[in-house]
C-alpha cells in the first residue's frame, strides 16, 4: 500500500503505519514504510506507527537512509496512547527485531536513524549476534542511532541480546555510535556469550543522564549489562541502574582493551 506521491518528492515526509481500517494510514506494514522513505531519499523521514494493527514476526531493515520510527500512537491522527505508549513490535526469534546495516557508499556518508517509542522483544537466537538492535558500518558509512524512550526486552543472541554494536572491518569503515535517553529500559535480554543487554565492538556509545535502565540481562561469558570489545561508553550523569541478571550472573560492564569508560569529567 503506497502513500500519497512521497516516493516521487526528495523532502522530508511523513509514512503512517497501522491497520487498514484507520483511513489516514497509509501502509500496514513497518517495512514497507521504511522502504518507502528510502525510495524517497537518503534525508530524514518520519514512520509514525500507530497501534490499530499488530506488528509481530518482524525483522525490519533500516539501509541507506535516514529516518526516525516512533510509536504510541492510539491511530494515525498521532493522538497519544495513555494504555500502550509503545508500539510492541516483536521478532521472528531468529533474526535481530531491527537491523540498521547500510551499503558501502562511494563518497563518505552519515546516516542518523532515532527509534522512539518502541518496544522490541523476541528477536534473534543464540548463534547470531544482536537481538533487538543490531546497528553495523560499512565502507564510507557512519551511522548515529539514538533510542529514547524505547524498551528492548526478552531478546537473545550470541553477543548483544538487547543491542549489538559493530564497526565493520572494511577499509574506511565508520564507526557505529548510540546514544540513549531518558526512559529507555533494556532489559531480560539473554546472551549466549557477551553482552547481554548491550555489545560495542569498535563504536561510541553515549548515555543521557538519569531515567535509563539496563538491568536483569544475562551473559553466559561477560557483560551481563554491557560488553565493550573493544568499545567506549560515556555516561553524561549517574545512571538510574546498571547490573547484570541473575545466575549465571557477571559483572554489570564487561571491558577488552583498549576501551574507556567516561563518567561525567572523569575517566574509569
Amino acid at each position: 500500500m503506497t502513500g500519497h506521491g512521497a516516493i516521487a518528492w526528495a523532502r522530508l515526509e511523513y509514512f503512517f503505519v497501522g491497520a487498514p481500517t484507520d483511513q489516514r494510514c497509509q501502509f500496514t506494514s513497518i517495512q514497507d514504510a521504511l522502504t518507502a522513505a528510502a525510495a524517497n531519499g537518503p534525508d530524514l523521514d518520519y514512520v509514525m506507527v500507530a497501534n490499530t494493527a499488530g506488528y509481530t514476526n518482524q525483522a525490519l531493515f533500516i539501509g541507506n537512509q535516514s529516518v526516525l520510527i516512533q510509536g504510541g500512537y492510539r491511530s494515525c491522527d498521532l493522538d497519544d496512547d495513555e494504555d500502550q505508549p509503545y508500539a510492541a513490535i516483536s521478532g521472528n526469534a531468529s533474526d535481530p527485531v531491527i537491523r540498521v546495516e547500510p551499503l558501502a557508499a562511494a563518497a563518505y556518508t552519515n546516516y542518523r536513524v532515532v527509534l522512539s517509542r518502541l518496544r522490541l522483544s523476541g528477536g534473534g537466537r543464540d548463534d547470531a549476534n544482536g537481538g533487538g538492535l543490531r546497528v553495523v558500518t560499512a565502507a564510507n558509512v557512519g551511522v548515529r542511532v539514538r533510542i529514547e524512550g524505547n524498551e528492548i526486552t526478552g531478546n537473545r543472541a550470541y553477543n548483544g541480546a538487547g543491542v549489538y554494536l559493530l564497526k565493520s572491518t572494511a577499509a574506511q569503515a565508520g564507526s557505529p555510535e548510540l546514544t540513549i535517553y531518558p526512559g529507555t529500559r533494556i532489559h531480560a535480554n539473554t546472551a549466549a556469550q557477551f553482552g547481554g543487554g548491550l555489545h560495542v565492538s569498535g563504536g561510541l556509545v553515549f548515555m543521557a543522564p538519569d531515567a535509563v535502565s539496563i538491568d536483569h540481562n544475562t551473559a553466559a561469558g561477560a557483560g551481563g549489562g554491557i560488553m565493550l570489545q573493544p568499545g567506549t561508553l560515556f555516561v553524561d550523569n549517574a545512571v538510574s541502574h546498571l547490573a547484570a541478571g541473575p545466575a549465571p550472573r557477571r559483572p554489570a560492564v564487561g571491558l577488552n582493551w583498549p576501551t574507556q569508560v567516561q563518567v561525567g569529567p572523569s575517566m574509569v
